[in-house]
């Protein structure tokens, strides 16, 4: 009853904040476990004890002023280091008067100390890794300084209470004086990331991105609405991780507390409450999928790193994994000491090596070829069956071959991991171009507890090695930072291979090379069926795997005959990594008229834009196809397995602009209805909001860049 009670007094502070925040135009959130009550519970956590909002520094500041007019002094009063003698927090408090209520610890604070709720400025965080680690060291040094006069009670280290009381003599004056010349100094220059400087910082050094509490959207909490982080489920998932799962019982603490006093009820403005205990709440909203329903805007995504329990085989493989690791990483620093960098030297890869002459790599190699031709282009690969140009040397991509390759080459290119254990020497240049911008299924940290272990390692040591990341968009991007360690510059291009969407002429080239190749009438109109590619987990050794089509492709077939009068052909497309395993699509016929498998066909793209629809389950493939214009159509008919599988998924499907089916039946009915004009209307809606950049000269956008490192 009494945390009750506590909880309906944080309300009122909450309400105060927002009422002063909402006069005056002062932007804030609510933050931490109060946004994730209001997601989760639709209110306050119930064991919960304390409230918190915060906002970037110029808002805070003017909060602070806005109090000295605003606030409502009969009930409520605001506190900081500039207005409270004695107080040793680096962010304010707005308290209930004619309260109390005293931490542990805390007691013999020379000021008062009622019900409060914690009000906290955001700083930046340099970009630079160097400079991060010394701000983040910097960060330290001041919170020990000022937790000093608690910690010389609190802590429970007789050898560190003696080392708080000795800092606890350094003035509070000195101490505030130079926080304050730090954030001053640190805010000149724009940063992506920032933190509570006085706070610990959350999962890395960088802090939290700037662009969450930058774009609020209005949240239920209580009763009353509040201001909170739009893209709630990034900010959470970042925090806290899977943060629809209840903490058990035994991690659901209060902060100790040594003397409280609560104002009486009558006393309490809580009448948007709703009253009543509501532990009994808490399973329902968990189970009925409570979440908040999702806007379509641009946002990112992040998750918690990996961690916790990895059972024995996991261990062994990541431990396996570590030893060929050491052995890669050995065999190019030998190659290094031996062999100089060759300045016109670009190394490509594509899928891990599986991949033919494709992907976005492709289409860099051919304009470098075309605009910079004297650059020798090394493609590593594991097949060395495979075709390619004569301006393209073959590799075999093992660990010596790709350990001497890489130690003398200028720039690397690649749009998939690089192996672990990959040593980068001073001096080169590494390309990341991604095989998926804009995707469905979650990646790397978004995954939570999903990613395996080895998969994290793979992914922060390769973030590491990497100069430049290439997007198509401001989705891209920020999914990107948020989700894969990465910390570097990305670049807006847009997407290589997607450039042959834009060229007319060398699309019915392409169109007509392909129809031939297959012995395809060329009025016949053609529907690219291409599912995702499914793998087991990475915690032991992967295996891939493709499952059998659960659509019956003839009833498909016939009708988009009838919706269009025309003749279909049906073309089936592993995934690359896939087809590197099978050499056809398992359990279809390909022999009849009907059906052609092209997984063996080297360039996605140029099948892309060559077909009239494409038909996908979670490819990013989707997105690619409908720069070109063409119309997607999505099936699949195990939605909840994938995202208990993947962790959840990117996207609701009906965010979409292209129309999604999870039975045979559902799809036939969206082939028929099918509008073309509501189609692109909704596709030019979806890529606004995006922030899109697909206008065929991403390609020539990353020669330059790669030109100009050759010439560095």
């Amino acid at each position: 009853m009494q945390l009750r009670r506590l909880q309906e007094t944080e309300l009122e502070l909450l309400v105060e904040a927002d009422r002063i925040c909402r006069k005056c135009g002062i932007h804030y959130n609510i933050i931490a476990g109060t946004l994730l009550g209001a997601v989760r519970h639709g209110g306050f956590i119930p064991w919960d004890d304390d409230a918190d909002i915060a906002l970037l520094r110029d808002e805070y500041e003017r909060f602070r002023e806005a109090c000295r007019t605003e606030l409502d002094t009969s009930r409520f009063y605001f506190q900081d280091h500039t207005n409270t003698p004695g107080y040793r927090w680096g962010y304010g408090k707005l308290r209930r008067k004619d309260t109390l209520f005293l931490r542990e610890h805390q007691e013999h604070m020379p000021y008062k100390q009622g019900v409060f709720i914690d009000v906290f400025p955001l700083d930046n965080v340099p970009e630079a890794p160097l400079a991060r680690e010394l701000h983040s060291l910097h960060c330290y040094i001041i919170r020990k300084l000022l937790w000093s006069e608690a910690g010389k009670v609190a802590d429970k280290s007789w050898l560190k209470r003696c080392w708080f009381r000795l800092l606890s003599q350094i003035p509070r004056e000195a101490v505030f004086s130079h926080y304050e010349a730090f954030f001053r100094a640190g805010n000149q220059k724009p940063s992506r990331w920032v933190r509570i400087l006085t706070f610990p910082a959350p999962t890395r050094d960088e802090g939290y991105l700037r662009a969450w509490y930058e774009h609020s959207a209005p949240i239920q909490f209580e009763g009353a609405t509040f201001q909170g982080i739009a893209d709630y489920d990034s900010y959470l998932s970042f925090k806290f991780g899977d943060y629809h799962t209840l903490p058990p019982e035994n991690q659901r603490k209060e902060h100790p507390v040594s003397q409280i006093k609560l104002p009486s009820p009558k006393d309490n403005d809580t009448n948007i409450l709703r009253g009543g205990d509501r532990q009994d709440i808490i399973e329902e909203d968990i189970h009925s999928g409570h979440q908040g329903k999702r806007k379509l805007d641009v946002r990112c995504f992040f998750m918690r790193e990996t961690g916790g329990f990895m059972d024995i085989r996991e261990r062994l493989y990541v431990f396996y994994r570590q030893i060929k690791a050491a052995w890669a990483y050995f065999t190019a620093w030998v190659m290094a000491v031996r062999y100089p960098i060759q300045a016109n030297k670009v190394v490509f890869c594509s899928t891990e090596g599986m991949g033919g002459y494709g992907d976005n790599p492709k289409a860099i190699a051919e304009y470098l070829h075309a605009h910079h031709p004297k650059l020798e282009l090394v493609w590593l690969v594991n097949d060395m069956t495979k075709k390619f140009p004569p301006y393209i040397r073959k590799a075999p991509n093992t660990v010596i071959s790709r350990s001497y390759e890489y130690a003398t080459a200028k720039i690397w290119v690649d749009c998939h991991r690089k192996p672990y254990g990959t040593r980068k020497r001073k001096g080169q240049y590494y390309l990341q171009t991604w095989h998926g911008p804009i995707g469905f299924k979650p990646i790397g940290a978004r995954r939570g507890k999903k990613l395996p272990k080895m998969a994290e390692l793979v992914s922060r040591a390769d973030s590491k090695l990497i100069d430049a990341f290439i997007s198509n968009s401001e989705w891209n991007t920020q999914n990107v930072l948020s989700s894969l360690y990465y910390d570097g510059p990305m670049v807006k291009w847009g997407s290589p291979r997607c450039d042959i969407f834009f060229d007319q002429e060398r699309r019915q080239e392409v169109r007509q090379g392909i129809y031939a190749r297959y012995h395809i009438p060329l009025e016949t109109k053609v529907l690219l069926y291409a599912p995702t590619f499914r793998a087991g987990s990475q915690r032991t050794r992967r295996i891939v795997d493709v499952e059998q089509a659960s659509l019956n492709f003839d009833r498909v077939l016939d009708a988009l005959e009838a919706k269009t009068g025309g003749q279909w052909l049906l073309m089936l497309r592993l995934h690359p990594q896939a087809a590197a395993r099978f050499q056809a699509y398992p359990d279809i016929e390909c022999a009849t008229s009907r059906y052609v498998d092209v997984s063996q066909y080297p360039d996605t793209y140029e099948i892309l834009a060559s077909v009239d629809l494409a038909l996908t389950d979670y490819s990013s493939l989707a997105f690619d196809a409908s720069y070109a214009r063409l119309p997607v159509l999505l099936y699949a008919d195990d939605l909840q397995e994938m995202k208990s599988d993947r962790g959840g998924l990117l996207w609701e499907m009906e965010d979409l602009p292209y129309p999604f089916a999870a039975t045979e039946k559902q799809l036939i009915q969206n082939i028929a209805s099918f509008d073309m004009r509501a189609y692109i209307k909704d596709l030019d809606e979806f890529f606004v909001a995006v922030g899109l950049l697909e206008d065929g000269q991403a390609s020539k956008r990353a020669a330059q860049w790669i030109e100009e490192k050759c010439n560095s």
